[in-house]
C-alpha cells in the first residue's frame, strides 16, 4: 500500500527547522538532527525548483523532503523483521513523481542482499517489483531522462557483474551486464545522454589498491572505457553536457594527508586527466554538475571548484568558518544563477571516542 509523507510531530518539525546564514549570493542552511545525540548528513540531493527538493541522509534510512524552507522526513513501507534498508540515490522527475533506490540488508547475513527501489507518486512511497537478479545483489545509482524511461545500475554480487536495469512502459527489466574482478566493485554514478547511450563510473578494489573505472553503454552493451594511467584512485560522479562531452571526478590516494582530487574530461572520443587548480595538500571531489559546456561545478571535502570557459578555479563560500569543518558531498545547478551544494558540517568533535557530531548542510547559490 502506498503511504503518504509522515505527519511529523510539532517538536520534530521545530528541531528540523533550518538555521540560515546569508552572504550575498550564498545562503547557508544547516539541518539539525531531531535527536541531539545523533547526527545528520546530506549525501545526495535533487531539487525540482528553488523551493522544492529532496535529499538522502548518508545513513540512507529515508528521504528528506525540503519544501519552502522546512525539512521533513518521509515514511517508507515497512521492511520485514531482521532486515534493514539502505538507500544510495534519489531522483525526482516532477513535484509529484520520483524514485529512490538502494539495498535491503539481512542482519548477520552479508551474502543475502537484495536491490530495492521505491517510487513516489500520489503523495507517498511504494516498493517497486524488480526482476529476479540473484540471491545477492544491490542497487547504487539511478538516472531518468523522462517520466517513462530510466535506468538503474547495481551489482550482482554472486556472479560478480555490474548490472543495468531499464524502466520502460511501467516495468523494470534486466538490460545489460558486464563481468568485473572477483574482489569488490562499487558503483559511483550513472548518467545517460539518450536511451541508447550512457556512462557508469565507479571503483574496483584490487589487492594493489583502488582503481577507478568508466563503462560506456551503447545500444544494449556495456564496455570498459580506456582511461589515463592513474595509480590508486577512484571515481565518484559523472556528468555529460552532450553525447560528445562529459566530466568525471574522484580522488587519487597518495598517502596520509596527501590525496588529490581527480578531474577527467571526455572530448573527441577520449578521456583525459585535467590538471586542477592549486587547492592544497589533501583534498578530493565527490560531485560534479555542468550547466553548459562552458560552465560547471565540482565539490568534495571542503573544496568547491568552478569551471568557466575552459578554466577551473577555487571558490570560497563566506560563513563556513563558523563551523569546525564543512564537507561537501553533492552539487546541483539548474542554471548559471541557481544551484545547491549539499553535505554536512562538524559541530562538535570528541577527543575521547573520535565521534563527530554533525548537522546536514545545504548551500543555495542565487544571483540576479
Amino acid at each position: 500500500m502506498k503511504r503518504g509523507i509522515l505527519t511529523v510531530p510539532i517538536l520534530f518539525t521545530i528541531l528540523l527547522l533550518p538555521v540560515q546564514w546569508v552572504h550575498a549570493e550564498w545562503t547557508i542552511t544547516t539541518v539539525p538532527s531531531p535527536n541531539p545525540q545523533q547526527s545528520t548528513t546530506l549525501c545526495k540531493i535533487d531539487f525540482i525548483d528553488p523551493t522544492e527538493g529532496w535529499a538522502l541522509d548518508c545513513s540512507g534510512t529515508a528521504p528528506l523532503h525540503y519544501s519552502n524552507g522546512t525539512w521533513t522526513s518521509s515514511q517508507l513501507p515497512d521492511v520485514n523483521p531482521g532486515y534493514y534498508r539502505q538507500l544510495s540515490d534519489i531522483q525526482f522527475i516532477s513535484r509529484d513523481e520520483g524514485w529512490t533506490l538502494g539495498t535491503l540488508h539481512k542482519y548477520g547475513a552479508p551474502d543475502s542482499q537484495q536491490g530495492v527501489l521505491l517510487h513516489y507518486s500520489n503523495g507517498g512511497w511504494a516498493n517497486v517489483t524488480l526482476p529476479d537478479i540473484s540471491p545477492n545483489w544491490s542497487l547504487s545509482s539511478i538516472h531518468f531522462f523522462s517520466s517513462n524511461e530510466g535506468l538503474a545500475v547495481g551489482m550482482d554480487l554472486l556472479n560478480q557483474e555490474i548490472i543495468l536495469l531499464r524502466y520502460t512502459n511501467g516495468e523494470w527489466k534486466n538490460d545489460a551486464a558486464i563481468a568485473v574482478q572477483p574482489i569488490s566493485t562499487t558503483i559511483g554514478s550513472v548518467f545517460f545522454t539518450s536511451s541508447n547511450e550512457g556512462w557508469v563510473a565507479g571503483i574496483h578494489y584490487q589487492r594493489s589498491g583502488k582503481q577507478g573505472f568508466i563503462l560506456h553503454y551503447l545500444n544494449g552493451e556495456l564496455k570498459t572505457s580506456k582511461l589515463p594511467p592513474i595509480l590508486n584512485w577512484d571515481l565518484r560522479d559523472i556528468r555529460f553536457v552532450s553525447p560528445d562531452e562529459g566530466w568525471a571526478v574522484g580522488i587519487r590516494y597518495a598517502g596520509y594527508r596527501h590525496s588529490k582530487g581527480v578531474l577527467l574530461h571526455y572530448l573527441n572520443g577520449r578521456w583525459k586527466s585535467v590538471t586542477p587548480p592549486e587547492v592544497g595538500s589533501d583534498w578530493y571531489l565527490n560531485g560534479v554538475d555542468f550547466i553548459s559546456p562552458d560552465e560547471g561545478w565540482a565539490v568534495g571535502g571542503s573544496t568547491v571548484l568552478h569551471y568557466v570557459n575552459g578554466s577551473w578555479t577555487t571558490v570560497s563560500i563566506p560563513g563556513l568558518d563558523n563551523f569546525l569543518e564543512s564537507i561537501f558531498t553533492d552539487v546541483q545547478f539548474t542554471s548559471p544563477n541557481q544551484g545547491w551544494i549539499a553535505g554536512y558540517v562538524i559541530t562538535a568533535r570528541s577527543h575521547v571516542d573520535s565521534i563527530d557530531l554533525t548537522e546536514g548542510l545545504l548551500i543555495k547559490y542565487s544571483s540576479p
